[in-house]
């Protein structure tokens, strides 16, 4: 059964995973991670583009790497999700 359900969903990348600090200096400040600082898992390289996995589920992704381009990716996204509205 298909679902014809359109959500824009906006991915914010800061490359990595802050919670991984966050809760090694809650549970283990005194461990290897803190007193060396590094923290496994917290930085993600190479950065995925998550962007093909909207497009892997035939869905509309844009990757932009500047505040600049936000805003007219934005736009291009909603622009997408209103056409397959339309096509609905």
């Amino acid at each position: 059964m298909k679902i014809n359900f359109y959500q824009p969903i906006v991915i914010c990348n800061y490359q990595g995973f802050a919670s991984q600090a966050w809760n090694i200096e809650k549970y283990s400040p005194d461990g290897w991670a803190m007193k060396t600082g590094n923290f496994y898992g917290k930085v993600i390289e190479p950065t995925p583009d998550y962007s093909k996995i909207a497009l892997a589920f035939g869905g509309y992704g844009e990757r932009t790497s500047t505040p600049e381009a936000l805003e007219p990716a934005l736009r291009r996204g909603l622009e997408a999700v209103e056409r397959e509205m339309l096509r609905s």
